[in-house]
């Protein structure tokens, strides 16, 4: 199972790092001089300054990758074994079957899953792919 999760992070890594990045980059440079002028070190002005102001906007370019793993089925179909049983392999097996409502109850608990996920998300950090990528 960590080889699953380490493989679906990496596949979409660059599309939440280039939301990282670009939002850092969007951050006006006064706010990190001042800090500088003011003799803050590197460390104290990420986690004290730059950190909590583009806490929201990453966590978002975080959160579209995430969907984007729980849809994948080809990367893991893959790697998974017969023993191995994850939603998606699960679902894939079942419309094969033709047990369609297997299929469909499977599809609506990788909804839920998704959505409990951004709701938690949005609730603890005010991030949320409804307001963009912006925050």
């Amino acid at each position: 199972f960590a080889i699953l999760a380490l493989v679906g992070s990496v596949k979409y890594l660059p599309f939440a790092s280039r939301a990282g990045i670009n939002a850092i980059l969007q951050l006006g440079k006064e706010i990190e001089e001042a800090a500088i002028i003011l003799g803050v070190r590197w460390w104290k002005r990420m986690v004290k300054i730059i950190i909590p102001i583009q806490k929201p906007t990453v966590i978002s370019g975080y959160l579209l990758p995430f969907i984007s793993s729980m849809r994948e089925l080809a990367l893991y179909i893959l790697l998974v074994t017969p023993a191995t049983s994850i939603l998606t392999t699960m679902l894939f097996k079942y419309n094969e079957k033709g047990w369609n409502q297997y299929a469909n109850a499977i599809v609506l608990l990788i909804i839920g899953i998704v959505l409990v996920f951004n709701f938690i998300i949005n609730k603890v950090t005010g991030a949320s792919l409804d307001k963009g990528i912006g925050g």
